[in-house]
């Protein structure tokens, strides 16, 4: 859809979107940047991304996460984005939630019905509501 849109081919991207939408119950817009082999294991079911979101490569985002943001005039970064960015190699389990101006670091996991409002550290495990660290992984696990 990204490529479509960059193409300036206007209606397909929408039409596909609309369809995802519909079939999966996926809000994916086409602006988000996706990485290399970025996986939706539940074919993204309910899943909710934030068109201003960045996602690295070999990512796996599981059914019900919301990746948001918030309104553009509270805790912006400096270039202005008020939405997270994902590393490289991050698990995101299912039903978690990451909001706001933060980074997952490369090779971290967000555990299932975790609630994310700050950085994750690189190789790390966070889980709960807020999101803490509940442990370390070295960087050959992945």
């Amino acid at each position: 859809m990204r490529y479509l849109h960059r193409a300036d081919i206007p209606l397909l991207p929408d039409l596909i979107r609309k369809y995802i939408r519909v079939a999966y119950a996926c809000n994916l817009p086409y602006r988000v940047e996706l990485g290399r082999n970025v996986c939706f294991p539940h074919n993204g079911l309910g899943v909710v991304i934030h068109a201003d979101v960045r996602i690295g490569d070999e990512c796996k985002i599981y059914q019900n996460v919301t990746v948001g943001g918030y309104g553009r005039e509270l805790n912006t970064t400096p270039n202005g984005a008020s939405v997270p960015t994902i590393g490289n190699r991050v698990i995101i389990y299912a039903g978690a939630v990451e909001v706001g101006p933060i980074h997952i670091g490369d090779g971290a996991i967000v555990s299932a019905n975790a609630l994310v409002l700050k950085f994750v550290k690189p190789y790390t495990v966070v889980g709960g509501v807020p999101a803490r660290q509940l442990s370390a992984l070295s960087d050959a696990e992945d």
